[in-house]
């Protein structure tokens, strides 16, 4: 196709300049699809896709057109309507741009509502009134990458809507890194203002073995009740129906019923499965189960079955609920993305009694779960015989130890079974105390529940982090001392107007903590917004399972030689360390590598750079083809050089060139990283040094097997240094 004489005589809304430039733009998204809202005649949209021909991503990015085609008199009294329709396929046809292409004809803020796929680019070019180009641009942001663009048409006339929106957003500090005649290009930044993500989900299954009273599936009954307001719908599906567990106000499934349904997300909570359960957790990895998401609602003690589970699973989103799992902790599970996300209580249904409850006979109740209630053998002799404890969650068993018989003989022990979820306010309201004393936990509800409740609460660290702070929300003790335990009940009993006052501050800290905030955060830690995350760096929106440590140890000794250098940084990754070799003066950094979705993740960290940060998605192999594809854009020479943990992944016939060719390009510092063994086994330091380098610095973590940084210097370099 002749781009340059279709866009010079076709009829549309853009000229030769104005249409190369999208398809440039587009040739450039290397994650994401490109939604162009406003196609008209459909020039801009054959600009477009030959971008992506031409960059050969057709079949790999794709092009969604929206317009309804429908009556409409524009700003400028311009007449649109379903003949433009006609037009939009006579130019797919003619050149050959459908196979890019998909028309929706539909309005754009009605799409937005249900929109699911991540976008690299966005050209905003349909209602040039400002209410409807604003909301065009609020409405479909949340959806365009970190890192993405977002280019709007007709910017540059005073009295449309696209004008007025670019000085809005001008006056929040936020300009166009590309003004191409009346388009106005944005990169999408960190703190750009935008609307709340709408909830991309519809229906959740969460599959378990059988239905059985546990806290992993209460949260999702209770994150059901909180988000079918929004029009999500949670069900449930058991291999065995036949438990106890039996809501009445959701949808409960056999597993053969569900499997045969298309759903939005497939949950799996907790790893407390039969062996051959866990061996069947592949028949969910199929595409009509949609987003998978392995929640880890328990303690780090199951590790193993934690890690069998997801190796099975194979979730794509990996959802803790303790911040006890910190980044560096679960590395070796596998997903797409990894975040924390703590539990969640009603507080409204868990509230502070309107009353105060009847007189208990001058007798002070603590309350409790059964799985800890062994340890009240050494706790209850050091209390007051007016202490009484009230077990839930299980009958009075047939045979107890001695000293837990003992307490029930003296009716200073009750067990009072299962307690319906409708009847928990009213445990919690008839306790003077709650205990918690769980070893290992992710979301203690009892201590949340309580807290919502306005209860006292003595309690162990595990599974209450977030909530729990000693001697300020609660009494924090260690499980494991029954002393200590004894010592803080037997403090609430004396000091009540003391425990009353950690109750009132832990009920109101609670408040943060409700179930539609649960349900936002866990849908947009779960999403997909079309990246595979590596590090954890919540600053940079990464939700990956390795700290950013992991990334720039050993890299202090470069910074040093980093003041106004121009930099080639092969295997850039998400540009965290570019980020930092800016920070310490860098002139400039030439970034590659051979992920989109990672160099769309550096564009976005290092956007403030401008023109000085540029990140490109390539190959160095073969290295004479690297050097001529790129001859506009790399230097003669570099100051710095980094080769950062791509040595190993390049064919063995073709990296030698690829390493000599990138020495001989540094001027004052290689750095490199790869395997030890292989480093030793190919001879990597004898090269370098054969080329006037000495070794300056090696450290850094070999985390993930990538080996550490070592840092080269040019002799004359160091001599000055000297």
């Amino acid at each position: 196709m002749n781009i340059k004489a279709f866009l010079e005589t076709a009829s549309g809304g853009v000229n030769l300049v104005q249409g190369l430039a999208l398809a440039r733009l587009a040739a450039a998204v290397d994650a994401g699809d490109i939604v162009e809202i406003g196609s008209y005649k459909g020039k801009s949209a054959v600009a477009l896709g030959y971008g992506i021909r031409q960059a050969g991503r057709s079949g790999k990015t794709r092009l969604f057109c929206i317009d309804p085609h429908s009556p409409f008199i524009g700003v400028l009294g311009g007449k649109f309507g379903p003949i433009d329709r006609r037009d939009f396929y006579l130019n797919m046809i003619e050149t050959g741009t459908y196979e890019e292409a998909a028309l929706i004809n539909l309005p754009s803020r009605d799409i937005a509502l249900a929109w699911k796929s991540p976008i690299g680019l966005l050209f905003i070019d349909g209602d040039h009134s400002y209410p409807a180009v604003r909301d065009d641009f609020f409405r479909w942001l949340p959806h365009v990458i970190d890192g993405g663009i977002v280019a709007l048409d007709d910017s540059t006339t005073a009295q449309l809507g696209p004008n007025r929106l670019v000085a809005e957003l001008a006056e929040r500090g936020f300009t166009p890194i590309e003004q191409v005649e009346k388009i106005s290009v944005f990169r999408k930044l960190p703190d750009m203002p935008q609307q709340p993500l709408a909830p991309v989900w519809r229906s959740v299954l969460v599959v378990a073995e059988r239905n059985i009273v546990a806290g992993g599936l209460l949260r999702f009954l209770r994150l059901h009740r909180a988000m079918q307001n929004f029009g999500i719908q949670v069900s449930f599906a058991f291999d065995d129906l036949g438990g106890p567990w039996k809501p009445q106000d959701c949808e409960v499934l056999p597993m053969e019923a569900a499997m045969s349904r298309q759903w939005d997300a497939t949950i799996l909570p907790g790893a407390g499965f039969s062996e051959s359960f866990l061996d069947g957790l592949e028949r969910f990895c199929t595409p009509t189960q949609g987003i998978r998401v392995q929640a880890v609602l328990n303690d780090r003690t199951k590790y193993e079955r934690f890690l069998r589970a997801n190796k099975v699973f194979r979730p794509h989103s990996v959802i803790f609920n303790s911040s006890d799992w910190t980044p560096g902790s679960y590395s070796h599970f596998q997903g797409d993305r990894f975040a924390v996300v703590e539990g969640a209580v009603d507080c409204a249904q868990f509230a502070p009694a309107i009353a105060k409850c009847a007189a208990r006979n001058g007798d002070f109740v603590v309350g409790l779960q059964s799985k800890y209630v062994t340890a009240l053998a050494g706790i209850a002799p050091r209390l007051a015989p007016t202490v009484r404890f009230r077990v839930m969650r299980a009958d009075l068993p047939e045979q107890l130890p001695q000293g837990l018989a003992d307490l029930v003989h003296a009716k200073r022990l009750e067990f009072v079974g299962h307690v319906a979820e409708v009847d928990l306010p009213a445990f919690y309201h008839g306790c003077d105390c709650i205990l918690h004393l769980e070893s290992f936990a992710g979301w203690a509800n009892i201590v949340a529940e309580a807290m919502a409740c306005g209860i006292p609460v003595v309690c162990s660290a595990a599974g209450t982090a977030a909530i729990a702070e000693h001697g300020v929300t609660a009494l924090v003790v260690s499980p494991e001392d029954p002393a200590a335990a004894a010592a803080a009940i037997a403090a609430v009993q004396t000091d009540p107007d003391a425990a009353i006052a950690r109750a009132s501050i832990a009920r109101s800290r609670i408040l943060g903590f409700g179930w539609e905030a649960y349900g936002s955060a866990f849908l947009a830690a779960a999403r997909d917004d079309g990246r595979k995350h590596y590090l954890n760096a919540p600053q940079y929106g990464l939700r990956g399972k390795w700290p950013l440590v992991s990334r720039l140890e050993g890299i202090d000794p470069l910074l040093t030689f980093a003041k106004d250098a121009d930099i080639l940084d092969i295997g850039c990754a998400e540009g965290v360390i570019a980020k930092q070799l800016f920070a310490a003066g860098a002139k400039s950094v030439l970034g590659i590598d051979i992920d989109g979705e990672r160099i769309a993740t550096a564009r976005y960290i290092c956007a403030q750079q401008g023109k000085d940060a540029i990140f490109k998605v390539d190959s160095v192999t073969p290295w004479h083809d690297f050097v001529i594809r790129n001859a506009q854009i790399i230097r003669d020479k570099y100051n710095i050089v980094l080769y950062l943990a791509v040595h190993q992944h390049l064919d063995a016939q073709q990296r030698d060139a690829v390493l000599e060719g990138l020495i001989g390009l540094a001027t004052r510092a290689f750095a490199i990283r790869m395997p030890d063994a292989l480093f030793a086994d190919l001879g990597i330091d004898a090269r370098i040094r054969a080329a006037d380098f000495e070794e300056h610095a090696v450290g850094g973590s070999t985390i993930g097997g990538a080996g550490k940084l070592r840092i080269y210097i040019k002799r004359k370099e160091l001599s000055c240094a000297s």
